[in-house]
């Protein structure tokens, strides 16, 4: 991802393309102020991590089973099926 692909198909800021491009460390940490973008570029990121990195098994943690519904799978699911 990089710039030239912001402005014409993926509606990301110039922080979250950063962050894509080089959140490649075994455990990756974004800060910001709320609705900054940081769910919303984990997600994209984490799904690239998934189809490009290796096998294995991922974990989500959360405060609730509903959080991690709410906050991880459920916008998962719709940003897969966006892309489909």
């Amino acid at each position: 991802m990089n710039s030239s692909t912001n402005k014409s198909s993926f509606p990301f800021s110039k922080k979250q393309i950063q962050f894509y491009n080089d959140s490649n460390a075994k455990i990756n940490l974004a800060s910001g102020s709320v609705r900054s973008g940081k769910s919303y570029i984990l997600l994209h990121r984490f799904l690239k991590e998934i189809y490009e990195g290796p096998p294995g098994k991922f974990l989500f943690t959360g405060k609730s089973e509903k959080t991690i519904r709410d906050n991880i799978i459920d916008p998962m699911n719709s940003l897969i099926n966006g892309m489909m």
